[in-house]
């Protein structure tokens, strides 16, 4: 039975610099040349951890905004992402929006992270917070 191995990147399989070392790339590209399963798992989204980890040549799907999205490290397309469903996001805007009205400034400050025509998006109130289209 072959033994499938999953890192995390930062402060795992990267070195301090947020890069892979020659010696990472090179036992972890012989192992699946061999015929080893491996894989990454990161809170990053595909876009910034494909650019720090190009020189893996990996076969197995890649696991990205902390189990969220699972992505085909060849094509860049999820093979799978959970959504947050759209009464679950209507409700936490109206609780923030509640919590402003009430005390002034809300002590709720809600960060969405999504994938958005193909780019890592990081959004927050009063940056891009148009969130309408991507509730569906």
């Amino acid at each position: 039975m072959a033994t499938l191995y999953v890192s995390d990147l930062d402060g795992t399989l990267l070195l301090p610099d947020g890069t892979l070392g020659a010696r990472t790339v090179a036992v972890v590209n012989a192992l699946v040349e061999a015929g080893g399963l491996f894989t990454y798992a990161t809170a990053r989204g595909y876009e910034s951890s494909s650019r720090v980890t190009g020189a893996l040549r990996l076969d197995l799907p890649v696991i990205t905004y902390g189990g969220a999205v699972i992505v085909d490290p060849h094509t860049g397309r999820p093979r799978y992402g959970a959504r947050v469903p759209a009464a679950a996001v209507a409700a936490m805007l109206a609780a923030t929006e509640a919590a402003e009205n009430t005390q002034g400034a809300s002590p709720v400050q809600p960060v969405v992270f999504a994938n958005h025509g193909g780019r890592d998006r990081v959004c927050w109130p009063g940056c891009c917070w148009d969130l309408a289209g991507w509730r569906s």
